[in-house]
């Protein structure tokens, strides 16, 4: 979720008891930030896209709860609600576990209700601009050590970031944290390159016609995903394409 990774198919097989998302098939990565991303051919209704992954976690493992119901206890009732108990557990500690790895992307930390609320509030920029999830953290970093200004960055057509900023910056001295330290930590948390689909596709394509030059490129620079490379600019842009972007189970 932290790196807008999108499973595809996240239903009860492709579950860990653990509660970890095996079986990648039509997965992807989201390019501009919207919570109903899907890219699986199959997922029409959007049940598995981005945003409704973490409640279909809680879907998962309640399936898995109750064909546990008759070796729990005697008693079904108590079954049901030992279960319960625990089933109602998830989503809080998924929730903290994504704010706090937020609050690492922006460079805030510890976690509180205001910064909950200055995540949330930055996630709505990003949904309500159309901008490019993994860029926007990195762009964040530059504004910060003032190597990029907001009229430079992907922020750039956002009247709601410029207040948004202002108080995240308020927040960020008010931790009495190094900006240094800040930036740096944010740029080791925040990729710069990921698996963009587009590129995937070209290298696919490349590979089988014969030429691996694309594939060995990439892995290659996803061995630093983190540290910036000038020659390779390009593999950090979003597709410009205007189709949606449509994964297969089998691929």
């Amino acid at each position: 979720m932290n790196i807008g990774f999108i499973h595809g198919v996240m239903n009860t097989d492709n579950i860990t008891i653990s509660g970890e998302t095996i079986d990648y098939g039509p997965c992807a990565f989201m390019d501009y930030y919207d919570q109903k991303t899907v890219f699986s051919s199959i997922d029409v209704a959007g049940r598995y896209c981005y945003g409704n992954q973490p409640a279909i976690l809680v879907w998962n493992l309640s399936k898995l709860a109750e064909a546990l119901i008759p070796i729990i206890d005697d008693e079904e009732q108590k079954s049901i609600e030992k279960l319960t108990e625990v089933l109602q557990l998830i989503m809080p500690s998924y929730e903290k576990y994504f704010y706090s790895e937020m609050g690492k992307k922006l460079g805030i930390d510890p976690i509180s209700q205001n910064n909950m609320s200055l995540i949330k509030d930055y996630l709505k920029i990003l949904d309500s601009n159309s901008i490019d999830f993994t860029l926007s953290f990195r762009d964040l970093s530059k504004i910060l050590k003032k190597t990029k200004s907001i009229e430079n960055s992907v922020f750039k057509d956002s009247d709601d970031f410029k207040k948004w900023t202002e108080n995240w910056i308020i927040k960020i001295i008010s931790e009495k944290t190094n900006l240094k330290d800040i930036t740096k930590k944010m740029d080791l948390t925040n990729p710069c390159y990921i698996p963009r689909n587009h590129i995937i596709e070209d290298a696919l394509e490349n590979a089988v016609n014969g030429d691996m030059t694309l594939v060995n490129e990439i892995l290659q620079l996803f061995k630093n995903p983190f540290d910036e490379n000038g020659d390779f600019e390009v593999f950090k842009k979003p597709s410009k394409a205007n189709e949606p972007y449509v994964t297969f189970c089998g691929t």
